[in-house]
């Protein structure tokens, strides 16, 4: 018998050396998330949620739940979760409440994210808005700590 048996290479194990594309929970327009995003450190985030009686849909994008993108946003962040990093973000939520579109979201679920989460970008004004894609693998009701009222 030889030594290069299949899935053998002189006896060691062959080691797949191409990079596998995660799933993602939602199906994403071309070239999203942006290369540079990255997976989130360990930590709590805060998404803003209608109630205590958290679902699923709580945790969809605009975009997977069907509401027009507006002409300055791209189909990327359009079709991200949004949430606020701890402890940075913490005031934005309440000056996101006031926004015409977020006025009956008035608590918010802390939610732990790790590096399999998914991956996230910080935005641009650097206040701790995050835009998150979430892997397939997580379920973000799973990790939620707490929903408090705001």
């Amino acid at each position: 018998m030889s030594n290069n048996q299949a899935g053998t290479n002189f006896g060691k194990p062959v080691v797949s050396t191409t990079k596998e594309t995660p799933e993602f929970i939602e199906d994403l327009p071309d070239n999203c998330p942006p290369d540079d995003a990255q997976n989130p450190e360990e930590q709590y985030v805060l998404r803003l949620v209608s109630g205590t009686d958290i679902t699923s849909e709580d945790f969809f994008s605009h975009a997977k739940l069907g509401k027009e993108r507006p002409e300055n946003c791209c189909s990327c962040k359009w079709s991200s979760c949004s949430v606020f990093a701890l402890p940075k973000g913490n005031h934005r939520t309440i000056a996101h409440m006031k926004l015409p579109k977020l006025r009956d979201r008035k608590f918010a679920a802390k939610l732990k994210v790790f590096p399999q989460s998914g991956l996230v970008k910080e935005s641009k004004s650097k206040n701790g808005h995050l835009d998150f894609w979430m892997f397939s693998t997580f379920n973000p009701i799973d990790h939620i700590e707490a929903v408090v009222a705001l």
